[in-house]
Formats: structure tokens, C-alpha cells, sequence
């Protein structure tokens, strides 16, 4: 027991630097033999040599009796471990020390911040509402339910079309997008008739189902009647015509226009950066700031601010703010601008999908 005691102080040093007065090579030999690594060997001419091992490995070879008439002595020790040898003098610290790491160890296991990212919505009453279902700070990361709080945030929000919470580290960000509205339904079993939803000149036509109430090189008005939902059934020439109502179903092709206004103003402000940036540090715990230099952005009367967070523990997190400056230089819209503009409202025009 006393020779494990007295060689525990080794595991504080990591790799040691060794030097074998005697048979330094029958010393590497045997490490190799009894499968302890040894790096960096270098033979000297008095027979010995000078080497690198690590300190559990130095132990396992004095257990072995491998370093018995070898005359090793230590040279040097280091390895990052090192760093808590100090701490073998004061107890109380080194234990509080522990208890810290576990401390937060343990602490990283809750959400300490909850985000909820832009989406159209009121984010604080969508903040407030994901509080009453359990997603608050204190939380346990594991007892955060993505399925159930998406499922009765839906129930809840009839404006939402998903949702999603992604729990990373301490932080639970809330995601989500709105539901598309979409036109009333109608059961293929209901009459309903077909009527243009904008002016025209018709080109073609394909019923499928109903009456075409119009022909090819037809010019329509919104809310003409395009196909009929009556269907003459019997003899037109005995007289004997009964008509049928169903559910008319068709494809109308026509050409139409598109009025689209584009305004632009005869003079646009240009950003043009001077080279100027200054980097501003601070900490944030929970909601609060504390700046870490004062007066980062004072002298810049324009400049873009490109912010960085780092996590450090639960709650606390370092960032970086960096200003660059710019000057706002007058520039005019020339013919340039404006063909730019009417590609735009052509190219908007294409993808809106309504031709």
C-alpha cells in the first residue's frame, strides 16, 4: 500500500523525460517487451540514454521491477495536468474546484435560455404560451417533449404550420413557420361552375367535365362564365331536353395582362466602408450585459455590427461585437437602376405561377 501512495504524486506529471545511467537500451528493451510505450529514445556514449514515458507507464515498469539496476533518474515532467499540482497543498480548493466542474456538469443538463426566432408572430405570447406547457429556463433538457408541445401549440395557434424546439447545450430554440391559406374545398359531388378570376383573351379550352360557355379568340371579363355546370341530357330535335347539373372541371388557357407599378428613387445612399473597425468584448448572464470595454463604438457615425457568442457555462456566454464603419455617399439612379427594377418585376411576374 505505501508503495502505491508513493507513487500516486507520479499520475500529477504526465509524461516524464527519464534518463537510464546504465543499459539504457536493455531498459527500452524491456518497456517495449512488457508493452509500455517509450518515445524519443536517444543512446549516449557512456552506455546510457535518455527518454520519454508516460507516467503511468514509469509506474507499471516499477511494479514490474524493470527499472531495478538501470540507475533511472527524472529529468523533467510536464503535461497539462501539471497544472493541478499546486492544488495538492490546498485541499479545500482542489475539492472546490471539483465541486464547481460537477456543479456544472450537472447544470448543463437544463435549459437556462429559451429563443424563439422571428416568424411572424407575437414571440413573446408564443414564449408565454410555451412557458405554461413546461418549456421555461430550469428545465431538464430531457423532460423538453418536441412532439407534445408542437402537437398543443397547434391546437392552440391555428396560424401555425409547424413547429419545432431544438434543444443544444443549455439553449431551446424555437422554430416555426406560418400555415399557407388555402382556398374552401368543394366535394366533386357539388354543382359549381368554372368563371375567370381576371381579364383575358381565351386561346384554348379542354372540358372535362360541364358545358364550354366560351370559345378560342374569346376576349372574358372577371367573373365570366367559362364552363357550365348544366349538362343538356335527351333529344334536342323531339324537344325532350332535361338538364344536369355537375361538377364542372376543365383547363381555360388565355392571355392576359399585368399592370405592376415599380417606383425608385432619383437618389439611393451608397455605403462606402472607410476601413475603420473596432472590436467590442462583453458578458452576457441570463439577460444582462456587462461590457467589457467601454466606448467600442463612439467616433462612427455609421457602422455595421457583426455580434458572437461563445457559451461558457449555463447562462454565461462571451461575445464579440465588431463595428465596422462606413460613410453614406449620394449616389443618382441612372437607367441602369431602372432596367433592374423592370427585370425584377418580370421576373416576379414569371414565378408568381398565376399566368
Amino acid at each position: 500500500m505505501r508503495g502505491k501512495i508513493a507513487a500516486l504524486p507520479y499520475c500529477f506529471h504526465g509524461i516524464l523525460r527519464i534518463r537510464a545511467g546504465r543499459d539504457g537500451a536493455g531498459f527500452w528493451n524491456a518497456c517495449v517487451g512488457a508493452g509500455i510505450p517509450v518515445r524519443r529514445y536517444r543512446a549516449g556514449a557512456d552506455g546510457g540514454a535518455v527518454m520519454e514515458m508516460r507516467a503511468a507507464g514509469f509506474m507499471r515498469a516499477r511494479r514490474l521491477g524493470l527499472s531495478r539496476g538501470h540507475g533511472l533518474r527524472i529529468l523533467s515532467r510536464r503535461g497539462a495536468i501539471r497544472l493541478f499540482l499546486p492544488l495538492r497543498a490546498r485541499p479545500v480548493f482542489f475539492l472546490g474546484l471539483i465541486a464547481a466542474a460537477a456543479a456544472t456538469v450537472w447544470l448543463s443538463g437544463f435549459v437556462w435560455i429559451v429563443r424563439v426566432e422571428p416568424g411572424g408572430l407575437d414571440d413573446r405570447a408564443l414564449a408565454a404560451s410555451l412557458e405554461t406547457l413546461g418549456l421555461r429556463p430550469g428545465v431538464r433538457s430531457a423532460a423538453v417533449d418536441n412532439e407534445l408541445l408542437k402537437n398543443r401549440m397547434l391546437l392552440e395557434y391555428g396560424e401555425l404550420g409547424w413547429l419545432a424546439v431544438n434543444v443544444r447545450g443549455c439553449t431551446a430554440t424555437v422554430s416555426y413557420s406560418l400555415a399557407r391559406t388555402t382556398p374552401p374545398m368543394i366535394a366533386l359531388s357539388d354543382p359549381c361552375d368554372v368563371v375567370a378570376g381576371r381579364r383575358g383573351l381565351v386561346t384554348a379550352l379542354n372540358v372535362y367535365r360541364g358545358t364550354a360557355a366560351v370559345r378560342p379568340a374569346q376576349p372574358v371579363l372577371a367573373g365570366d362564365l367559362l364552363i357550365s355546370s348544366a349538362v343538356p341530357v335527351g333529344d334536342p330535335a323531339r324537344g325532350e331536353v332535361r338538364w344536369h347539373t355537375v361538377h364542372a372541371r376543365g383547363e381555360i388557357f388565355a392571355r392576359t395582362e399585368y399592370e405592376v407599378v415599380v417606383k425608385s428613387a432619383l437618389e439611393t445612399a451608397e455605403k462606402r466602408y472607410t476601413g475603420e473597425k473596432r472590436t467590442l468584448w462583453y458578458l452576457t448572464v441570463g439577460k444582462k450585459r456587462v461590457d467589457l470595454w467601454k466606448g467600442g463604438g463612439k467616433g462612427m457615425a455609421g457602422c455595421d455590427i457583426i455580434v458572437s457568442e461563445y457559451e461558457l457555462a449555463p447562462g454565461l456566454a462571451l461575445g464579440r461585437e465588431t463595428r465596422l464603419g462606413y460613410d453614406a455617399a449620394a449616389r443618382r439612379s441612372g437607367r441602369e437602376e431602372l432596367r433592374r427594377l423592370a427585370g425584377a418585376a418580370r421576373r416576379l411576374i414569371e414565378l408568381s405561377g398565376d399566368r
